[in-house]
């Protein structure tokens, strides 16, 4: 692995490279690190202040959730996040909109959660997004092997409450409602986290 200009994180840590990767408690076989030349330091926006466990929030092929978030900086998105299924799996169909137009669009299986409430997904390539710019990510969420039955998930509440959740750029954010989300709303729902750079 080279180094030269670039940083390297896993997750919000920053890889040393003149440090072996198995000296890093984290990181682990088949995790993802990510290489960024010229950028700050990777960061998370929060929405909700707690997950709710139960009752579980339900998903099949006809339910199409989104939200929406507004910088009111010049940002770089990299990655979000959706809540797990109460099942070891699930398939994800994402969209991800900036201005209302689509810049990338992704379908894959979920498995092997990094977290107990939380998939994070990594993006393929780094979007950038002016201030005030209305960024929304879209989300099919369904069982694997048979998309018309309900599957249960973690998911967000307390949502309104989004200005007092902990975070490293305070004021940097704000969250709406998306017209596109036929179940999630600023309250309660999916897409806890946004990854970016500033």
């Amino acid at each position: 692995m080279s180094f030269g200009l670039f940083k390297f994180f896993r997750g919000s840590t920053i890889i040393d490279g003149d440090k072996f990767l198995s000296s890093y408690q984290d990181i682990e076989e088949d995790m993802e690190i990510i290489g960024a030349a010229g950028f700050s330091k990777p960061y998370k926006f929060m929405r909700f202040k707690s997950t709710y466990e139960w009752p579980h929030w339900g998903y099949n092929r006809s339910t199409v959730d989104a939200a929406c978030w507004i910088p009111n900086k010049n940002v770089i998105l990299y990655g979000f996040s959706v809540y797990a299924a109460c099942e070891p799996q699930f398939n994800l169909s994402f969209k991800v909109y900036i201005n209302d137009t689509v810049v990338e669009e992704g379908e894959m299986t979920c498995s092997d959660y990094e977290d107990k409430y939380f998939c994070r997904i990594i993006l393929k390539k780094f979007h950038s997004i002016k201030a005030n710019s209305k960024l929304e990510i879209t989300a099919q969420l369904t069982r694997v092997g048979s998309s018309d039955s309900y599957l249960d998930f973690y998911y967000g509440e307390q949502g309104s409450m989004w200005r007092e959740v902990e975070n490293d750029h305070m004021d940097l954010w704000t969250v709406e409602s998306s017209s596109k989300s036929g179940s999630s709303s600023i309250s309660y729902g999916n897409f806890p986290e946004i990854m970016y750079y500033v």
